[in-house]
């Protein structure tokens, strides 16, 4: 049986410490990748079809959207390069617009009345205080 010197079981154990942290930080480092990755993606694709709205019909697309007039003539006049500069940026642009969690809640249960969830649902999204105020 061979014994290994004190010094080669250091550099055996060294290299196994390095190898174990480097390896744990690439996942970490992935994992950090694929959330930037998927920001970028959201935002993009929030900001393309908010674009696409505002060029089809610029009144109706601010009044879904809840845009004011500047911010929709902005985001509307945007090119491709400034649709991917905003996107990379490290949070989401935009909010949910129901605030409220009771509304939230009372959206998703089920009613004796579906075909009316739809307008609920339009007009808590589109008033000024998200259900915030009560349903």
């Amino acid at each position: 049986m061979m014994i290994l010197s004190p010094l080669i079981f250091y550099f055996f154990i060294r290299g196994y410490v390095r190898f174990t942290f480097y390896f744990t930080w690439q996942k970490e480092e992935r994992r950090l990748m694929n959330t930037e990755k998927s920001l970028y993606e959201m935002n993009y694709t929030w900001l393309s079809l908010a674009q696409k709205m505002l060029l089809k019909d610029k009144s109706v697309a601010m009044f879904r959207l809840g845009l004011n007039a500047r911010v929709a003539g902005i985001i509307g006049g945007m090119t491709e390069k400034e649709l991917h500069k905003l996107s990379a940026h490290p949070h989401f642009i935009f909010t949910l617009r129901i605030q409220d969690p009771d509304a939230l809640e009372c959206m998703l249960t089920d009613s004796r009345v579906d075909h009316l969830a739809p307008m609920h649902a339009a007009m808590l999204c589109l008033s000024d205080t998200g259900g915030r105020h009560g349903i």
